[in-house]
């Protein structure tokens, strides 16, 4: 129901004896993004190409191993960003999720598919990524200490839910 008031409904798929779900948008949702010269798409994985020039050089299945671990339980939750190269896509946005997805052996990934230059690319993955500001500690406890409280989760459901260990909780 959350999901279907903003255009999203999931599909699931299936990843290494694992069922994944993955949001895709709905097609009675109204095409704000392709207002904006956007269209979204859920392409095959082997159509999409690293970024040329990535914003992240240091990416290690280890430093994606989150991801792959919230990917694994919640689909991606927010779609790459992609540009047509011919009969290919390369990544503009969303490396790390490229990573994990491929780590997961994911068939197919929801993307947004813009038409930009090469300079308007190269702001769209700053914005994506300098702008983007890690969670204070202490906001993640009150945030921990709210689902145990509140929702009355275990810390061991919320290590399970979260991918951490349940002395990270």
């Amino acid at each position: 129901e959350t999901l279907g008031a903003v255009g999203l409904e999931p599909t699931e798929t299936e990843v290494e004896g694992v069922t994944v779900v993955c949001l895709t948008k709905s097609p009675n949702f109204p095409q704000t993004q392709q207002q904006q010269g956007a269209t979204f798409e859920v392409i095959s994985l082997d159509l999409i190409d690293n970024p040329k020039n990535p914003m992240r050089t240091n990416l290690t299945p280890e430093s994606v191993a989150d991801l792959v671990s919230s990917i694994r339980q919640w689909g991606i939750i927010e779609p790459l960003v992609v540009q047509r190269r011919k009969e290919r896509f390369e990544v503009v946005a969303g490396h790390r999720r490229l990573m994990a997805a491929t780590t997961l052996r994911m068939v197919q990934v929801p993307c947004y598919i813009i038409s930009v230059s090469e300079e308007e690319a190269e702001f769209v993955k700053i914005h994506e990524n300098l702008y983007r500001a890690e969670i204070n500690p202490s906001d993640q406890a009150e945030h921990i200490s709210t689902l145990i409280k509140h929702h009355r989760l275990t810390p061991s459901k919320i290590a399970k839910l979260m991918g951490k260990s349940e002395s990270f909780v």
